[in-house]
């Protein structure tokens, strides 16, 4: 379906800068200006970066425990010829991010959905790892469940090509832990604060790198890339 063939408003999936600002596209910025609701993930960080670049549209917030009344009336805002755009704290919505409910809830409704492309922190982090590519495997952030990490692992160990998770800082050192155990021959590549001030990689094989990501503490969300072989 295109814009012309329907009376509803069209939902926007707008990716932002996943540190430093610079990385929001002119499309981005002009799609935010001139729809007249934005959803945001958190709104105090998505007001912040509106105010950024002047823009005043009207915040909604939009996370991922959202009640089913609020996609409701999101969804009632597009069907009345609204347009809305759909924002999260960093990078593109959906991508370990709240939103697929909203954009699943949409395209049921026959309500156009358009990306909006841009910075996405695990292809930031794969673009510059040096590893292969083809197939590449993403598992989003590792699940608080040991026997689910677990077969994360044995995936990790048993299947081609490279694979891709977020870390949380605060579990770092107790992963690391794991990663020895079941991944310990591997080639790493994680990056750390991309694209901001201390923005920080490691690559190389865990028993080389992981003093030095442990150090690190707690100061900001881990890209991983892992791959059994290099080029």
């Amino acid at each position: 379906m295109s814009r012309q063939e329907q009376q509803f408003g069209t939902l926007y999936v707008v990716a932002t800068p996943i540190g430093n600002l610079e990385d929001i596209t002119q499309r981005a910025l002009r799609v935010l200006t001139e729809v007249p609701l934005i959803a945001a993930e958190d709104t105090r960080r998505g007001q912040g970066l509106l105010s950024h670049f002047g823009i005043s549209n009207r915040l909604t917030s939009f996370f991922e425990y959202t009640r089913e009344g609020k996609l409701d009336s999101l969804i009632h805002h597009l069907e009345g010829g609204k347009d809305l755009a759909i924002i999260s704290d960093a990078g593109t919505p959906t991508i370990s991010d709240p939103g697929v409910r909203l954009i699943a809830k949409a395209h049921e409704a026959g309500i156009l959905v358009v990306p909006i492309p841009g910075a996405s922190a695990m292809i930031t982090l794969l673009s510059i790892a040096g590893f292969p590519t083809e197939p590449f495997h993403f598992w989003g952030f590792l699940p608080p469940k040991n026997s689910k990490r677990k077969r994360i692992y044995e995936s990790i160990q048993s299947m081609e090509g490279v694979h891709c998770f977020y870390e949380s800082p605060h579990k770092l050192k107790k992963h690391l832990l794991e990663w020895e155990l079941y991944l310990k021959d591997c080639f790493f590549c994680v990056g750390r604060e991309m694209t901001k001030k201390f923005e920080t990689y490691y690559r190389g094989r865990l028993e080389d790198i992981k003093e030095k990501l442990a150090a690190e503490g707690d100061r900001g969300e881990l890209s991983v890339v892992v791959t059994k072989e290099l080029l």
